[in-house]
């Protein structure tokens, strides 16, 4: 595949599905007729390095991508796709916690519905403040993106082929490294998140759970620190190294098992909670919230092997692309 067809891939996956072909076919047009007059000016054959001059020249692809569409955009089409997948990462992590916590608090709390308001406000304050945060990342690197500030830091020939791994887009490595090492400081302790939480409770009148984490979680903690800390350097290593594919994708099948390994021992633990407050409200529900968790952590367990299948079986297919 020649570096023209690959950079008319990678403009055609940020084109609306119903104009793809006429606008790639017309971008084909202007390129070749641009290569076929430098071609004459030189009377030889264009090399790979001529080429790419040419087409750094004509814009990144999603620049190039953006020109077909409205620009006029908070956060313009071109990164829309990766600022929704975004959201959708905080919704699938805040959701299910959120709903949880909802639950308990009806089926344990003597004010349930007090108890669920008290909730519902401290998981609704930290999804607006990181819907927020994301917002404001997105937005900032659209600007940047529309004044040409990175214009010049790419090169076409780093653009993959079809059948191979994909660039992750720089907007998305970005936030997940922001939201890792936000996760990485509340687990290890930096932020006060218990004390935050205390003080919240005791600014709308309500009453902590009576329950803490069972030993389990010491157990795995250095693994989970491990596996953030390796997102991490992932992440930044794709933001200097964008075409090291093959050890991102190894990367990550790494921390697809290295994920399923920690479910499988919190899955396995005799539990993962324990009372800390005997007389505290819901103290003797302890073994119903164990069970409901068990269950919730069985499910993710089965989706993160599920995970490190489609991660493994990517990796073999690229590796004998390479053959």
């Amino acid at each position: 595949m020649t570096l023209l067809d690959r950079y008319l891939d990678a403009v055609r996956k940020q084109l609306p599905r119903n104009q793809r072909d006429d606008i790639v076919a017309e971008l084909r047009d202007i390129l070749l007729s641009q290569i076929e007059a430098e071609e004459m000016t030189h009377a030889r054959r264009l090399t790979d390095d001529e080429i790419a001059a040419i087409l750094k020249r004509f814009g990144r692809p999603m620049t190039v991508a953006a020109r077909y569409g409205a620009s006029n955009y908070l956060i313009g089409p071109a990164l829309y796709p990766a600022y929704l997948a975004s959201l959708k990462v905080l919704a699938w992590v805040l959701g299910p916690i959120a709903g949880l916590s909802l639950f308990l608090s009806f089926a344990t709390a003597d004010d349930p519905l007090r108890q669920a308001a008290s909730k519902l406000l401290i998981f609704a304050v930290a999804g607006l403040t990181h819907f927020a945060i994301i917002t404001l990342i997105f937005a900032r690197i659209e600007r940047a993106a529309a004044c040409g500030t990175y214009a010049d830091r790419w090169d076409p020939r780093s653009l993959p082929s079809p059948q191979q791994f994909e660039p992750t887009p720089r907007s998305q490595i970005i936030c997940s490294i922001l939201l890792m090492t936000l996760y990485l400081l509340l687990w290890i302790g930096v932020f006060p998140i218990d004390g935050w939480i205390a003080r919240l409770n005791a600014l709308v009148g309500g009453t902590p759970l009576p329950y803490g984490f069972a030993p389990v979680w010491s157990a795995v903690s250095p693994l989970v620190v491990a596996l953030m800390v390796t997102s991490i350097v992932r992440d930044i290593v794709a933001l200097i190294r964008p075409h090291w594919l093959m050890l991102r994708g190894y990367t990550g099948l790494a921390l697809h098992i290295g994920g399923l390994l920690v479910l499988l021992r919190l899955v396995r633990a005799d539990a993962v909670f324990v009372v800390t407050d005997p007389a505290g409200i819901g103290a003797a529900h302890i073994g119903h919230f164990n069970t409901l968790f068990f269950l919730v952590l069985l499910v993710a367990a089965c989706g993160a092997f599920i995970g490190t299948l489609v991660a493994l079986r990517r990796v073999v297919r690229h590796r004998a692309s390479y053959a």
